[in-house]
């Protein structure tokens, strides 16, 4: 039998943090623009993917993309527009599959599943504003963690999936 600290550690050096830049040129907010990503790609199913604060945060307008986790500093904001759709898959990643310290405005669509902590946690001055869809694999009650000040506002809706 395998530790279970083994194998957190080779999950963890399969998983790239990824950090947010931001300000090419013409596409200065665009998620899907490489070159506004630390290691200039975008983030895929492996990555963990950090928004700090930059002078442009980034938006999803368009288009399906899957991450293994996202954290959102404090200051900082990330939308997803209508036509937008952000998947979260927890399974190589153990930490949160989403945590807001900023603030995450969602319009489109966000699917999170098999997060090995909370599927969300809303930390002190952190924003979940979600007039979109937001579905997991658990209860709403088991994906949703607010602590020390943290905000959820809903005027969309929750799917378990």
């Amino acid at each position: 039998m395998i530790p279970t600290q083994k194998i957190k550690t080779k999950v963890e050096e399969v998983v790239e943090t990824i950090y947010w830049e931001g300000g090419t040129p013409g596409k200065e907010t665009c998620w899907m623009e490489p070159s506004n990503w630390s290691g200039g790609k975008v983030p895929g199913l492996l990555s963990s993917v950090h928004v700090g604060v930059k002078t442009f945060a980034p938006i999803i307008e368009n288009g399906e993309f899957r991450v293994s986790s996202i954290e959102v500093d404090s200051k900082a904001v990330l939308t997803i527009k209508e036509g937008g759709f952000l998947k979260i898959n927890g399974m190589m990643d153990f930490s949160n599959g989403i945590k807001l310290k900023g603030t995450l405005i969602n319009y489109g669509k966000i699917q999170i599943i098999a997060s090995a902590l909370a599927y969300i946690l809303i930390d002190k001055d952190g924003l979940f504003h979600n007039f979109g869809i937001f579905g997991t694999d658990r209860s709403k009650r088991d994906s949703i963690f607010i602590v020390r000040g943290g905000k959820l506002k809903e005027e969309g809706t929750y799917k378990v999936i």
